[in-house]
């Protein structure tokens, strides 16, 4: 099975209503990793920059970041290195971010 390391841009781009074209891109990415096409991987790296960006950059509280990183560390499909609970990505996102 091919691996591919995610970077925080598919997360972001997941949780985020922003771009509809990469939201997509990065919902079937993730059906890939849950049917097996893909083995997912997620530095521990790029959860911390997914918190970083969602915070900086589209204004969510500490509360929603932390939400946003359990269900990225959850997701049963990816390989991280921080600890997995077994939740679907999909089931917390996508948010509306403040404008």
């Amino acid at each position: 099975m091919r691996s591919v390391v995610a970077d925080a841009k598919i997360f972001v781009s997941f949780f985020v209503e922003q771009n509809k074209a990469q939201q997509e891109a990065a919902l079937a990415l993730l059906r890939a990793a849950e049917e097996g096409g893909i083995a997912g991987v997620i530095p521990q790296s790029v959860v911390f920059e997914i918190a970083y960006v969602l915070q900086s950059q589209y204004g969510l509280t500490a509360r929603q970041a932390a939400e946003v990183v359990d269900a990225v560390t959850s997701f049963p499909a990816c390989r991280s290195s921080m600890t997995a609970r077994g939740n679907a990505c999909w089931s917390f996102g996508p948010i509306r971010c403040p404008a």
